[in-house]
């Protein structure tokens, strides 16, 4: 017999099982088209980030976003602020996190596309598929981007094309919804 115990062996093992699934961790999701998004959601909205909280129930972490809206793109919210809630997030420094859900930060432009909760609250269609991020660049068009980092959308499958630019994209949403009529 070597000088490691079983234990120590059998411990090693998990351990580097545990980091390797940890390293390849994602989210299976089939990939969504523009109008399946714009169909599924009771409200597209374009605004800014103003303020995010996260909080911890007894067993869960959430986080709250805080939505300044610029233009509502479909449905029929109160005006004001949109509240988008999400399952993760950090508190007290303790981490949740769900692999393949949007990222957000304060001052952060973006569109969208959301399902209302019977909390009252709104939450992101399709994780990250339905957050797209505004890019301003001086003298361009504003262009738009998802993270897709951590969704696998299966073998074979690639996530749909979507607009480059939020005029195209906001056009786009406007046909989608007229289509639909």
């Amino acid at each position: 017999m070597g000088k490691n115990p079983a234990w120590i062996v059998s411990l090693t093992l998990v351990a580097l099982t545990l980091l390797t699934t940890a390293a390849r961790a994602t989210t299976v999701a089939a990939p969504v088209s523009l109008d399946q998004l714009t169909a599924a959601s009771e409200l597209i909205v374009h605004g800014q980030v103003t303020g995010i909280e996260s909080r911890r129930d007894a067993d869960h972490i959430f986080t709250t976003i805080e939505l300044e809206v610029a233009d509502r793109l479909k449905g029929d919210a109160a005006p004001g602020p949109v509240t988008i809630e999400f399952y993760g997030g950090i508190h007290n420094g303790i981490a949740t996190l769900v692999v393949g859900s949007p990222s957000m930060a304060v001052g952060e432009e973006v569109v969208m596309f959301l399902k209302q909760k019977r909390t009252g609250v709104h939450h992101v269609l399709n994780l990250s598929e339905g957050k797209f991020q505004v890019v301003r660049t001086d003298g361009a068009a504003p262009k738009v981007e998802r993270d897709l980092r951590g969704i696998h959308f299966g073998h074979g499958h690639d996530p749909q094309p979507m607009p480059e630019t939020l005029d195209q994209l906001k056009s786009e949403i406007a046909a989608s919804i007229e289509g639909s009529r």
